[in-house]
């Protein structure tokens, strides 16, 4: 009777062992998983870098030491550049790993891209993988999204160098043209300085024009106008000596020399007649064979 007692209390001790074995092995680890995807603006130039930032929080209760993955599935249209924050990313797959750690516990992944063709762009986040024996129960906040707008450059494009001559002594209006297109607004706001249809004194002026859209983006372009004295309206070898012709409203002051090479230049001081706004002078033979040329005041 000993014997078979014995037997039996040993058999009851077995199961209740291998009874708390299963049990044990059946308790799991609850915890909410909760990613937040963002970014550092909501629009980009083309040829730009932004940022993308992604964020795993435990919620709790649990503690999970075991690694989690998330995939955030950038457009092919956002070429990697570098990652920064907890865990290991993988650009390839662009998976992050990442132990979520403790109840109240977050991990921050910062992922820099470079814009590359214009469109707009929802990017998403997902947990695709979570440790055996943990439950989330919650998996509506297992996955984010950014949505980002990628935009064309300004292009703009400028007036070539212009030459005049001009028209007053004051010098002459001067009108041009400038165009441009992309950026994130139409039209775009073009402005010009000097602007087109100004006066343009005698000499070389700098144009600067500046094309800017309502998101802040602008690009400018520069030019010159060149504003050229009057010259010579006519040279006519006559009999008895050489007429010179100028317009006669600019003040201009006629000299001669007889060598190009020198610096040598005298003032003519013969008086010239006026008709129809054109200066003309008739200078002896002695004169003919020299250089002419008109200065300013």
């Amino acid at each position: 009777m000993n014997r078979k007692l014995g037997n039996l209390v040993a058999g009851c001790a077995a199961v209740i062992f291998f009874a708390a074995v299963e049990r044990a092995s059946a308790i799991t680890t609850v915890a909410d998983m909760a990613i937040y995807f963002g970014s550092s603006s909501n629009s980009v130039q083309v040829g730009k870098q932004m940022q993308f930032f992604l964020t795993l929080s435990n919620g709790g209760p649990g503690m999970v030491v075991g690694a989690i993955t998330i995939t955030n599935q950038l457009a092919v249209d956002f070429q990697y550049v570098s990652s920064a924050g907890n865990g290991s990313y993988n650009p390839n797959n662009r998976a992050w790993t990442v132990v979520p750690g403790a109840s109240g516990n977050t991990n921050f992944l910062m992922i820099t891209v470079q814009a590359t063709t214009a469109g707009v762009y929802t990017n998403t986040a997902t947990i695709t993988a979570i440790p055996v024996g943990v439950t989330d129960p919650n998996p509506a906040n297992n996955t984010a999204s950014a949505r980002v707008t990628v935009i064309s450059p300004i292009v703009l494009t400028c007036s070539s160098n212009l030459t005049i001559t001009a028209s007053t002594p004051n010098g002459t209006n001067v009108y041009f043209t400038t165009s441009a297109y992309g950026g994130c607004s139409s039209p775009l706001t073009l402005s010009s300085s000097p602007p087109s249809g100004s006066t343009f004194p005698i000499g070389q002026t700098i144009v600067t024009t500046t094309a800017s859209d309502n998101c802040g983006d602008s690009t400018n372009c520069t030019f010159t106008i060149t504003v050229n004295a009057p010259k010579f309206t006519g040279i006519t070898l006559i009999q008895g000596g050489i007429k010179l012709n100028w317009p006669a409203n600019f003040g201009l002051l006629l000299q001669q020399s007889d060598d190009l090479g020198t610096s040598n230049w005298t003032m003519v001081t013969n008086t010239p007649t006026i008709t129809n706004g054109q200066n003309e002078l008739i200078l002896s033979p002695a004169k003919v064979n020299g250089f002419y040329r008109l200065v300013n005041p």
